[in-house]
């Protein structure tokens, strides 16, 4: 995946099928999500989450959560870095209870 704006490579990634889900014929579970915050550039990479049968779900909701409470806590003032992980915490959690 590769993501460009105005003509400008902002971030690029791969995720490769490893040898077990090749044998077992399934998908690649893996997820990534690259883009911009008023902090800079930001990379979030999310395994699979254990090969439930919602592994794929579950990681893209991961990289979604973090992506989000990117958003909200640069926009909190003196946030710490702890409400930052507790809010990406509840965020997948709920993202897991919507089935977005």
């Amino acid at each position: 995946m590769t993501e460009i704006s105005n003509n400008k490579l902002i971030a690029f990634g791969a995720s490769v099928t490893g040898s077990q889900h090749k044998r077992d014929r399934r998908p690649n579970e893996d997820a990534w999500m690259g883009g911009q915050s008023k902090f800079g550039t930001f990379i979030v990479i999310s395994d699979g989450l254990g090969s439930k049968p919602n592994a794929r779900q579950g990681a893209k909701m991961a990289c979604r959560a973090v992506k989000d409470a990117l958003h909200h806590w640069g926009n909190s003032v003196d946030a710490s870095p702890t409400l930052l992980l507790r809010l990406i915490h509840i965020l997948w959690n709920l993202y897991g209870r919507l089935r977005l």
